[in-house]
């Protein structure tokens, strides 16, 4: 009789196959359970994806130490064919909820943070049914323009809005617009910016072309660079400042952009 043949192996082996897809069987309990909250949604999709892919990934090498054989995991219930196709639908785009990015954490007088602003940016949708279903989105979570200046549906243009999220209050946006066709024109440096109050704090959210190397703000005594972050979904360069940071003082004198090529652009402020 050869190993193979042997009734007792064979039972070890049967009694560890059932004891794994028990296991596996319990993990898979533990990782879905109940509704996710609609917050928890917008920040947390590509988290979640992350995370069944992590557990089939586990479930497959389980299999494979445990039998010395290949296993094939099967990811969210979808094989890879039908996970590339999906790469080009509206929802895989972010056409109908947005890709958030934190910009900045609001603290007040004892340090304690007491807001975030945050970044959304949606997806361009590519024809009318995609744009009828992202301004339903859009009027839901209450972003929304009527663009009565541009009825037309913007195909080519992401849209993107400041929203700041405060404890017990809820969410309020402070700004939004449409990306610029060709952000930053034709060197890649553009400026734009917005003020708002949060918690009695002046905040400043500004942008600027993908060919902005620096932005420096110069004051009567001395000047500040803010940093430059990506933002996801954006092809624009994004920055904050508060009030009450430490830095130079006296009146603003201009702000001046600085590319690749040490062009200096100088942006005047009213």
């Amino acid at each position: 009789m050869t190993r193979d043949q042997d009734p007792a192996r064979l039972d070890a082996d049967v009694d560890a196959h059932s004891d794994i897809a028990h296991r596996l069987a319990d993990v898979a309990d533990v990782v879905e359970i109940g509704a996710a909250p609609y917050q928890a949604v917008l920040r947390g999709g590509r988290r979640r994806k992350t995370r069944r892919w992590a557990l089939g990934a586990l479930a497959a090498a389980t299999i494979v130490a445990s039998t010395g054989s290949l296993a094939l995991a099967v990811v969210d219930g979808r094989d890879r064919a039908q996970v590339a196709s999906d790469q080009g639908t509206a929802r895989a785009r972010h056409v109908y909820t947005p890709r958030a990015t934190p910009l900045t954490e609001v603290r007040g007088g004892s340090g304690t943070p007491v807001a975030r602003v945050e970044l959304q940016v949606w997806d361009a949708p590519r024809d009318d049914a995609e744009a009828r279903g992202q301004k339903r989105a859009m009027t839901q979570a209450g972003v929304w323009d009527e663009r009565t200046t541009d009825p037309a549906p913007n195909f080519d243009q992401p849209w993107y809005a400041i929203v700041v999220r405060t404890a017990g209050k809820g969410d309020k946006v402070e700004s939004f617009g449409l990306q610029d066709k060709e952000p930053g024109g034709d060197d890649g440096l553009s400026f734009a910016s917005v003020e708002f109050e949060v918690q009695g704090r002046t905040v400043t959210v500004g942008h600027v072309g993908p060919g902005t190397k620096r932005v420096e703000y110069e004051y009567e005594h001395g000047t500040s660079e803010p940093e430059l972050h990506r933002a996801a979904g954006s092809a624009y360069l994004w920055f904050t400042r508060q009030e009450g940071e430490p830095g130079p003082s006296g009146t603003l004198v201009s702000i001046r952009l600085h590319g690749e090529d040490k062009v200096v652009t100088t942006v005047q402020e009213d």
